[in-house]
């Protein structure tokens, strides 16, 4: 058999796509920490493990709360960001409360675990916010033509609408509350959560993580009326 048909027969089989778990223990490398420069494994932290098989199984949406340093931001923000950039290939909003979170999540989270695996390193762009992270961040397109958008609950509501994703993660939810929302109808989180909404509902997927605050923050909030889940 030929190089050619054989490499067409092997792009014509549908590819295997990885479950949240099994894709972090594949690439994630951990950039800080007591284990800085090992791979990410699930044992080690097995409420992670727990919540990312919860994943697998088609939540669609999901609120995480947990103290800090606790893994969090890990499990609910960098995992499930990157799974769906470089693994589904598809683009991803980040909720944040305000424009300057946009660039310390992308410098603090983001960028150090992207540099410590290969591959998705090889994704970085070489010049622009996707090489170096700097300045005020809206977007960061990637080599492989997805792009990172942060949504900001700051500004009018023109700022939010406009873009369709299948998943927005959304982080530090609990001061989205103090941002007033130009809107009568919806308040700023409300808001970017419904980009997904031209998307099929069974296809989507919205995380929102943020330690408690207080018993009337919205993380809080959301637990509470939802399954009331401990890990």
């Amino acid at each position: 058999m030929s190089t050619f048909v054989s490499t067409w027969l092997a792009s014509s089989l549908p590819r295997h796509v990885l479950g949240y778990r099994h894709w972090a223990e594949e690439e994630l490398v951990l950039p800080k920490g007591t284990r800085t420069g090992e791979r990410w494994q699930a044992e080690t932290l097995p409420a992670a493990t727990l919540l990312l098989d919860q994943l697998d199984r088609g939540w669609t949406r999901v609120a995480v709360t947990a103290p800090t340093q606790a893994g969090k931001t890990m499990t609910a923000l960098v995992i499930p960001a990157l799974r769906t950039l470089f693994e589904l290939s598809e683009d991803i909003i980040i909720g944040v409360p305000i424009d300057d979170l946009a660039a310390d999540k992308w410098q603090k989270e983001l960028l150090p675990v992207i540099q410590e695996s290969p591959s998705m390193r090889a994704q970085l762009q070489r010049t622009g916010a996707g090489a170096r992270g700097g300045g005020k961040l809206k977007a960061i397109t990637f080599r492989n033509g997805k792009t990172l958008r942060f949504m900001s609950g700051m500004g009018r509501e023109e700022a939010r609408a406009g873009y369709s994703v299948g998943t927005v993660l959304a982080t530090e939810v609990d001061k989205f509350s103090k941002i007033r929302g130009t809107s009568e109808e919806s308040d700023p989180l409300t808001q970017i959560e419904q980009r997904t909404s031209e998307r099929d509902p069974e296809d989507t997927l919205i995380i929102l993580e943020c330690t408690v605050t207080s018993a009337e923050g919205r993380i809080w909030s959301e637990y509470r009326t939802g399954t009331e889940t401990r890990l």
